[in-house]
């Protein structure tokens, strides 16, 4: 070794050409075209030799450094070493030039750094360091050191003592096993030793060894500069009696110029005599970091699902305390938010106590199976929950119980459509026996209206002949009507044709008419008779007018404070007939309206509704080309309003 200084200056006394083998390397692949790179740092000399002599004792050096600025584009391109005489004629110490060379180089990257998206940046990078090993010679081992790690890498045991065979013998053993990177350098920064875990990360070579590395070789001068530091304090004349071991997280530099992440541990090496050199212990952090960002990944893909599935999903302790829940159990909760669900208790979020749900909770969670139920309860928070609910238990240890995962589908759609689909199977079969009945009403009045008609035909006083007239003509009435009722309940294959809308409209009415008055609403027709004719489905367009009426007459039933009306116009507005329903009902709430066309959306309380009258009417108008709008004020009314262009889509 060489003889001891007051820190690791490391020492450039010469540049070579040659790599570590004897072999002329040159500058760039030919495969790589990096002009547009070179050109950069050739236009940027000026910049790269102001930022090289800002360094700390630098400044005195400008024209020098500048005039290696100004190789460095021209050394890259050719492989050759950066010519560092003139610094050496101007005074620089060989740690000084080292240190100015490695500055260069350090601008050199950063400035190529803001074009790091050039595909061929990492080849600049490459040459970039290949001419500064080139520039800066390496520290040559004298012989006998340099023999002995021959051996020791190659697996050598010396053979005069027994004790020293067998230590010697020990530690390759615990050099060959260690995951570490381990590295020892003297004072100077020579390279002495890199173990073959080192050697297979770095893939320098023993031969590269012996021909001679500096610690600058493998680490960034900032962390060099660090270590040299802490060196000092304990190799001066104000030594610390403690050594200082340093650790941090660096980019270890190998070969070919590529980084690897480390985190790497500096120790001082002290024998009998003092500080020998230093130890550098890294270990290699790439599968670590590859495996956090898989983790990362995976988390931030279960994160995802859960915050973005369909399906309500709590999770609890062994108290069936709430720990975590989903946006899904939040809104199906009724929740402000998150916060005001976590941390409570599951079974208490029902605004009722549940036994039955409670002891299902703690039951999964003590006995290990998984449960499926459907409830159906309102929250504490005002919202009516009906889900079907799957509760798997979180088991920590196989002796104490976990918590539960609850999982939570609502089922509020299914249930009014397993409703609606209840109701449908109600109204077919009252339309088969209202089929029947229309059937059986019209014999009798057949037989009703012939004998009248032949009384009427026969010579009979004025005032009998009158009643007979009224006979007839309420007869007719009821025939008009039963035919409508076997219409209504036929089935119908969809077919547009020519139709009248206020025909369609009043044979519609006449359905509801007698309801109406009934209840004591007062009906207000104005309809256009110039109208022209569309092309409708005549039996889908009367659906529409019935889900209408039907809607105004159960508002209205519950108006007990002011005359009761109901107004339905028709009439021709830009091309479009207008066919409006207007009464004086409750209305419906402003933050309502744009709701009432969506499928299970009733204002109407339970059983009384199931929310696809105006959904469906909504489809049945949109098909035709049209459209269908509400407009109302709570306390004020509802005008439904249903618009047919005359000229309908082609689809016929």
């Amino acid at each position: 070794m060489r003889g001891k200084s007051n820190g690791l200056e490391f020492h450039a006394i010469c540049f070579e050409t040659k790599g570590s083998s004897g072999i002329v390397e040159t500058g760039l692949e030919g495969k790589y075209q990096v002009d547009d790179l070179l050109r950069v740092l050739e236009s940027s000399r000026e910049r790269l030799a102001d930022a090289v002599a800002a360094g700390d004792g630098a400044g005195r050096f400008r024209p020098e450094i500048g005039q290696l600025a100004k190789q460095v584009a021209g050394a890259i391109e050719s492989g050759s070493a950066l010519d560092i005489q003139p610094l050496r004629a101007a005074g620089a110490s060989p740690a000084m030039t080292e240190r100015l060379v490695r500055a260069l180089e350090s601008e050199s990257l950063c400035l190529l750094n803001e074009r790091a998206d050039d595909p061929n940046y990492a080849a600049a990078e490459r040459a970039i360091r290949r001419c500064i090993r080139h520039t800066l010679a390496r520290p040559a081992l004298n012989s006998e050191i340099a023999v002995l790690l021959r051996r020791l890498n190659e697996g050598w045991i010396p053979t005069p003592s027994e004790d020293t065979r067998g230590l010697v013998s020990f530690l390759q053993g615990v050099l060959a096993a260690t995951r570490d990177l381990v590295l020892l350098c003297d004072d100077d920064g020579t390279v002495l030793y890199l173990n073959r875990k080192g050697q297979h990360a770095t893939h320098y070579t023993c031969d590269d060894v012996t021909a001679g590395l500096s610690i600058c070789d493998f680490l960034p001068e900032e962390y060099v500069a660090v270590a040299t530091a802490r060196y000092k304090a304990l190799a001066g004349p104000d030594a610390l009696p403690y050594p200082i071991d340093i650790l941090d997280r660096v980019d270890l530099l190998v070969k070919d110029g590529q980084a690897i992440p480390v985190e790497i541990t500096a120790s001082p090496l002290v024998t009998e005599t003092g500080c020998a050199g230093m130890v550098f212990v890294a270990r290699d952090l790439r599968q670590e970091l590859r495996l956090q960002q898989e983790y990362r990944y995976s988390q931030t893909y279960l994160a995802g699902i859960i915050a973005h599935a369909p399906i309500g999903i709590i999770t609890t302790d062994s108290d069936l305390v709430i720990l975590d829940a989903n946006t899904a159990s939040v809104m199906l909760y009724g929740a402000p938010s998150m916060h005001d669900m976590v941390g409570q208790s599951l079974p208490g979020l029902n605004a009722v106590p549940d036994p039955e749900f409670t002891s299902v909770l703690k039951g999964t969670s003590q006995r290990h199976y998984r449960t499926r139920r459907r409830y159906s309860f309102l929250t504490r928070f005002g919202a009516t929950v009906n889900c079907d609910l799957l509760v798997v238990p979180l088991w920590e240890n196989a002796d104490a119980p976990g918590g539960v995962l609850a999982l939570m589908l609502d089922i509020s759609d299914q249930m009014a459509l397993e409703q609606s689909l209840i109701q449908s199977e109600k109204l077919q079969s009252l339309g088969e026996i209202m089929a029947g009945v229309a059937h059986e009403l019209n014999n009798p009045l057949t037989g009703i209206l012939g004998y009248s008609q032949l009384l009427i035909s026969a010579k009979v006083d004025a005032n009998l002949k009158s009643k007979l007239e009224h006979i007839t003509e309420e007869a007719t009435r009821c025939r008009r009507i039963v035919q409508n009722l076997l219409s209504f309940s036929r089935h119908h294959e969809p077919e547009k044709s020519l139709q009248q809308i206020n025909d369609l409209l009043e044979q519609t009415l006449s359905l509801r008419e007698y309801q109406l008055r009934v209840d004591g609403i007062d009906l207000i027709i104005e309809l256009d008779r110039t109208l022209p004719m569309l092309r409708v489905d005549p039996h889908e367009i009367q659906r529409v007018f019935l889900n209408i009426i039907n809607n105004a007459q159960q508002a209205l039933v519950n108006v007990e404070d002011r005359k009761r009306t109901f107004q339905i116009r028709t009439f021709l507005k830009d091309q479009d007939v207008h066919i409006r329903f207007e009464d004086n009902g409750p209305g419906v709430p402003k933050d309502k309206v744009s709701r009432v066309f969506d499928p299970f959306f009733t204002t109407k309380g339970i059983g009384e509704g199931t929310g696809l009258g105006l959904s469906v009417s909504y489809g049945i108008i949109n098909a035709h080309g049209g459209r269908i709008t509400l407009t109302s004020s709570p306390g004020q009314g509802a005008c439904f309003t249903v618009v047919l262009p005359t000229k309908p889509p082609a689809d016929g």
